[in-house]
């Protein structure tokens, strides 16, 4: 049993980290962006998004669902972490795939439907390679939120945005790297 206060505890190490997130980007992070790039830049990040959410359908496994019906099945943590790296690999395995045919044919598939220009490739091709970087992050969050292990969530989720705050100050202000400095 759970007590009230583990609880409550455990409510707000969950929900602390996003708020924060979304305060700092509304209040800090947006006027600066919006100070260093132009609405056609947003307008090209918007494609470039777009452009990866068939990534994202065509490369999902549904590791929550897997995570979430087959949790408390296992008895032990040894038999969770065994299930858990299975999933990692696999998860892996089928992004970089799915990952490798998008970098190879997706960008001249997407020019038939859009006018793509070659200077979103680099842009495409990084954002890619970030979310299959990010794979471990959707079974880590949602293990650790099963699992009951707030603080980790909660420390994370911080550390993941202090180094998006970093490189966002780095790379966009101070080196004037333009668009490419967002990702």
């Amino acid at each position: 049993m759970i007590s009230e206060t583990k609880k409550i505890d455990d409510f707000f190490y969950f929900l602390t980290p996003n708020v924060f997130s979304v305060l700092i980007y509304f209040l800090f992070l947006f006027p600066l962006i919006t100070y260093h790039l132009s609405l056609a830049d947003f307008g090209i990040r918007a494609i470039v998004i777009l452009a990866i959410v068939f990534f994202d359908i065509f490369s999902a496994y549904g590791s929550s669902w897997l995570i979430h019906s087959n949790f408390f099945k296992f008895k032990t943590d040894s038999l969770r972490r065994n299930y858990w790296t299975t999933l990692f690999f696999y998860g892996y395995f089928v992004r970089l795939f799915v990952a490798l045919i998008f970098f190879l044919i997706f960008i001249d598939l997407f020019s038939l439907f859009i006018n793509w220009l070659p200077e979103y490739d680099i842009l495409f091709h990084l954002t890619l390679l970030t979310r299959v970087i990010k794979t471990y992050e959707q079974i880590m969050l949602e293990t650790w939120t099963m699992a009951s292990k707030s603080t980790l969530f909660f420390k994370y989720k911080i550390f993941i945005l202090s180094i998006t705050i970093s490189s966002i100050l780095y790379f966009l202000p101070y080196k004037n790297f333009g668009l490419i400095g967002l990702y």
